[in-house]
């Protein structure tokens, strides 16, 4: 299996406006869907100040594209109301995908784990 999952952690900084907060994760779920190899997009609030979010993509090259094809803008926007704390990234990760997440601004540094079992998303 050649699926690249994205664990993401990140914290609300304090002074973002949740309503702003809340249609910049839609506007973001759009962007994503509309990308090739994008698989699976979720995000939910796991306590107060916390968002996670799982993100699959079909293989490296896929989850590479998203990550160098942001839009400015809504990326700009977004990194302006949060802070990246952590990802865990399952999946054969190439070097290359795992040179980019290295040049993320996160708390902590990413994790790779292998895929034991399992299955991607399908519709």
């Amino acid at each position: 299996m050649d699926t690249i999952t994205f664990l993401i952690t990140l914290a609300v900084k304090p002074d973002a406006c949740d309503k702003q907060v809340r249609e910049t994760m839609a506007l973001l779920a759009k962007s994503v869907r509309e990308k090739p190899g994008a698989l699976f997009y979720q995000s939910y609030q796991k306590t107060a100040g916390k968002l996670e979010f799982i993100e699959t993509f079909k293989d490296s090259e896929a989850a590479l594209y998203h990550l160098r094809n942001q839009p400015a803008e809504l990326a700009a926007t977004w990194f302006s109301m949060i802070d990246l704390e952590t990802i865990s990234v399952i999946g054969p990760a190439s070097d290359e995908l795992k040179a980019v997440l290295g040049g993320y601004p996160l708390a902590n540094k990413p994790v790779y784990h292998e895929t034991i079992s399992g299955f991607p998303p399908s519709s």
